[in-house]
């Protein structure tokens, strides 16, 4: 099964990775960034492999999370693919998540 970054998730990983590069440093950020990156590739074999996120309520699709550090990467299954909805620092309020 594929693994797709939406719009929504790429740009928040993009802005991780230059707020950790301003403040801890360009090598930090890039390595968190591949950590996450290759932490979504395990749901190419095993998509169930996150928790259900209980915390996003929408009846059309179930949310499941993985967690790599303080990070929770969002995101739901189709037929075709899995998609990552957001990369969320759960050390913010979780009604921030996917944009809330």
């Amino acid at each position: 099964m594929k693994v797709v970054f939406q719009p929504f998730a790429y740009k928040r990983l993009g802005e991780i990775v230059a707020y950790l590069s301003e403040h801890i440093g360009e090598r930090h950020a890039e390595d968190l960034a591949e950590r996450i990156v290759h932490r979504t590739l395990e749901l190419e074999l095993n998509p169930r492999l996150g928790a259900v996120e209980h915390l996003i309520k929408d009846p059309d699709r179930e949310y499941r999370r993985l967690i790599e550090g303080h990070y929770k990467i969002i995101y739901w299954i189709t037929e075709q693919d899995v998609r990552i909805a957001d990369i969320f620092d759960s050390r913010r309020d979780p009604s921030e998540m996917l944009g809330q």
